[in-house]
């Protein structure tokens, strides 16, 4: 298993795993990560208010490699990120009164 290191802790927006070998070109890797994403109080982008819940930026999103090397940026609740986006498998629990 793979250790998450958090470069910006006490924040814990972003992490990185450092691999036992380099991928070469044309190699993959599948990564699995577990984590729950737990809505602010806060009617934002995203939050709740009541019954109404607003769901943004609530995904893990792998680092764009730019001219600059890795950008990594923790999460700021003002910004827009930047990441380039993959497949996701999701599983959504919501009660059982709710409507998605």
């Amino acid at each position: 298993a793979l250790t998450p290191v958090y470069p910006g802790a006490p924040d814990s927006t972003v992490f990185y795993v450092e691999l036992p070998a380099p991928l070469e070109a044309g190699d993959s890797l599948d990564a699995v990560i577990d984590w729950t994403a737990r809505l602010a109080t806060e009617p934002r982008r995203q939050g709740r208010a009541g019954r109404h819940y607003n769901w943004a930026h609530w995904y893990p999103r792998i680092a764009v490699y730019g001219a600059d090397g890795w950008e990594y940026r923790p999460h700021i609740r003002p910004g827009e990120l930047n990441g380039t986006f993959g497949r996701y498998d999701v599983t959504l629990e919501l009660p059982a009164d709710h409507v998605l």
